[in-house]
């Protein structure tokens, strides 16, 4: 199966209709805006394109994340991104945008030990669902 086939074949899977001289690129550019993908440098300045994770491949739009309960803060998590708030209750199961997630990632804490030694951690600990 030529990659023009294979193209057309995932369109059809996606139930996209599309010419049958349609160009390859041209099919291309309909999957992607079909799934929400808008990478071209033509298109609006605000549309970015998809971030990457270290290994080359995309990341997730949601992660499933539980955030660590503390026995001195029962409280539940605040976070704001992208012009909303999310409130996270912790121990609790909660699927949030990549976003969210990298902010709690990035949280970090100073932490001075008796000598001064100075240590990260993190400020919202959380285990991410798999």
């Amino acid at each position: 199966m030529s990659a023009s086939e294979a193209t057309k074949q995932k369109a059809d899977e996606l139930g996209i209709t599309y010419p049958n001289n349609i160009g390859e690129d041209t099919l291309l550019k309909k999957i992607d805006e079909h799934l929400g993908n808008f990478s071209d440098a033509d298109d609006s300045d605000e549309q970015q394109e998809t971030p990457k994770t270290s290994s080359g491949s995309e990341r997730p739009e949601k992660v499933t994340i539980i955030l660590q309960e503390d026995e001195n803060n029962q409280q539940p998590v605040p976070v704001g991104f992208n012009g909303k708030n999310y409130v996270i209750k912790r121990g609790v199961e909660v699927e949030v945008p990549y976003g969210v997630y990298a902010i709690l990632k990035d949280a970090t804490e100073t932490h001075y030990d008796e000598d001064g030694n100075a240590s990260q951690r993190q400020s919202y600990p959380f285990n991410v669902v798999i």
